[in-house]
């Protein structure tokens, strides 16, 4: 179906059917579908993703890494000796990443 866009400023009319020459409203112009959207789009903005983010999510992915270790050791697969050196790498990560949270947190 297709509209018509009538413009005054920052305001539109959208209509289906067109107005005759003669009932435009007084101080509006007939514009482009395009025109509308790109205006409509002039709002949409991506907030800024506060850095801690970024690091929180760099740091969960490291902690990935490990997780097979962990599950192995979970299941009795490593001795507690060949672990210990995982799990303080993994401690100090989610230690990082509790940081992070709290100052994002306030």
């Amino acid at each position: 179906m297709e509209k018509y866009y009538y413009r005054s400023g920052n305001n539109f009319l959208i209509k289906k059917e067109p107005f005759k020459k003669d009932e435009i409203p007084e101080g509006y112009v007939q514009v482009e579908e395009s025109e509308y959207i790109q205006y409509e789009n002039s709002f949409l903005t991506v907030p800024d993703i506060p850095p801690q983010i970024k690091q929180i999510e760099e740091l969960k992915q490291q902690l990935a890494q490990s997780d097979y270790q962990a599950i192995k050791f979970a299941e009795g697969c490593l001795t507690e000796k060949e672990y210990a050196p995982i799990k303080a790498q993994r401690q100090a990560l989610r230690k990082q990443i509790n940081a992070l949270e709290a100052e994002l947190n306030g």
